[in-house]
């Protein structure tokens, strides 16, 4: 049934939203009408940060983000340059971390918005979003401070007391793709970019994806009841295939303090696109950057925004570990990386 219907079947599909909407809100620590449902999370950055800026365009037109930023930020604060909007992109250090002040250094009067990631989807780097929020606020109260928190949600408490405007994905924590949502705080000066019907408190018209916001909610349950036990888990796949790795002249290029779902390794002397393909061959499945850029696919933006050589980026791949993944798996990864490497290096 469609949710907006007033039949029996509608009264089922809306309830069914209700449900979701408040299982998400009380894991997350807000309120249930901070909550709204989209097709993921390229969605929910473009809306936050279009939103935000032609809602509040008058007060201002600088707007703060990073180099590192998942393409889906990036490309919506760039198109915004076409309405005379203002960017600056902060510079990470070598492990992509962006600290406090460098933000609070950055903040001019006319700054509108923040938008710096939870954690970076290829490094596993995990920003301060919390202190950073909290320390824009008090520097300059009516900044809106917005997070993609797709790599955190699931694999991190999150705390959103400062924050304005956070999004997440489905398919990162095994609901289906097409899925995700945004909390928008109560307040929050946004403008729809849809229009229609006035689903989702007027912030996203279309008819709900029932089924998906269900499973994005089960899938949410899921994997902050499973948070420790799954963090355990990723730690030992991830220090079984560093350690196992650390004899063919390596690079960690994640820190140590990067959420363990993810690792970022640098084989010195080894294209990471012919790495990559060698691996598929042995039904391991890697990356050079993220898998949503269409465009550049063998250049990592994340990596050659780095203070770091040609060299390290152009021959460093990611390494994502799932909750299904099994020690057998890293070590089949560790036998075929001893057995490529040396190959490719001749």
């Amino acid at each position: 049934g469609n949710p907006s219907s007033l039949h029996a079947k509608g009264v089922e599909a809306e309830r069914a939203i209700t449900e979701s909407r408040n299982t998400i809100s009380n894991l997350l620590g807000v309120n249930s009408d901070e909550i709204i449902f989209t097709s993921g999370a390229t969605e929910s950055d473009n809306l936050a940060i279009g939103g935000v800026a032609f809602a509040n365009k008058r007060r201002g037109g600088h707007i703060m983000t990073s180099k590192i930023e998942h393409d889906a930020v990036l490309s919506a604060c760039h198109a915004l340059r076409s309405e005379n909007f203002e960017i600056t992109e902060l510079e990470p250090n070598e492990y992509g971390l962006i600290s406090k002040n460098d933000v609070l250094r950055a903040v001019r009067q006319d700054t509108i918005l923040v938008a710096l990631m939870h954690v970076n989807n290829e490094l596993g780097t995990i920003y301060p979003i919390e202190d950073i929020a909290h320390a824009v606020k008090l520097k300059k109260s009516d900044i809106t401070v917005f997070s993609d928190g797709v790599q955190a949600l699931g694999k991190l408490p999150v705390n959103l007391k400062y924050m304005d405007l956070y999004s997440f994905s489905g398919h990162k924590i095994h609901a289906p793709k097409g899925i995700g949502g945004l909390f928008i705080k109560s307040g929050t000066k946004i403008k729809p970019l849809f229009h229609g019907g006035g689903q989702e408190n007027g912030f996203r018209a279309g008819t709900e994806n029932v089924p998906g916001i269900v499973a994005l909610s089960k899938a949410t349950e899921i994997a902050y009841k499973n948070m420790e036990e799954n963090t355990r888990h990723w730690t030992a796949l991830k220090s079984r295939l560093v350690d196992g790795i650390s004899d063919l002249n390596t690079r960690v290029n994640s820190p140590k303090e990067a959420v363990p779902s993810t690792v970022n390794i640098a084989f010195y002397g080894v294209s990471a696109e012919v790495l990559l393909h060698s691996l598929e061959e042995s039904g391991i499945y890697v990356s050079t950057g993220s898998a949503c850029s269409f465009k550049n696919k063998n250049h990592s933006h994340v990596l050659t925004s780095l203070p770091i050589s040609k060299e390290v980026a152009g021959c460093s791949i990611r390494f994502g570990f799932s909750k299904y993944n099994t020690i057998e798996d890293i070590d089949h990864a560790i036998d075929a990386l001893h057995k490529i490497i040396p190959d490719l290096k001749k």
